[in-house]
C-alpha cells in the first residue's frame, strides 16, 4: 500500500512538472515572436526613415567644362596633357605606342 500511495505521488508531481514545463515552453515561444516581430518592426522603420530622409534631398546636377590653352615656346619643349603623355614640340601621339 506504501508503495502504491508513493507512486501516485510521484506521478502527481511529475505531471505537474511537466505541466509547469509546457506552460514556460509556451510563455518562452510568445515571448520568442513578440522579439522577432519588434525587431522586425525596428528594421522597417529604420529603413523607412533612411529612404525618407535621403528622398527629401534634391539633387542639383550641373556640369561646367573648362578651357585650358597651352603655349609652348623655344625649340625641343616637353609638353605633358592631363592623360599624363609627354609630347615634345610639334609631336603627334599615336595610340596603344609606348
Amino acid at each position: 500500500m506504501g508503495e502504491n500511495k508513493l507512486q501516485e505521488c510521484f506521478n502527481e508531481t511529475f505531471k505537474g512538472f511537466l505541466n509547469l514545463q509546457r506552460e514556460n515552453r509556451n510563455k518562452d515561444r510568445n515571448v520568442m515572436i513578440i522579439c522577432i516581430c519588434s525587431m522586425l518592426l525596428q528594421t522597417f522603420v529604420l529603413v523607412g526613415g533612411v529612404l525618407y530622409f535621403l528622398n527629401t534631398y534634391e539633387i542639383d546636377m550641373q556640369t561646367s567644362t573648362t578651357t585650358t590653352t597651352q603655349t609652348v615656346e623655344g625649340d625641343n619643349t616637353k609638353i605633358n596633357n592631363i592623360d599624363g603623355n609627354q609630347y615634345n614640340d610639334e609631336a603627334t601621339h599615336n595610340e596603344n605606342e609606348n
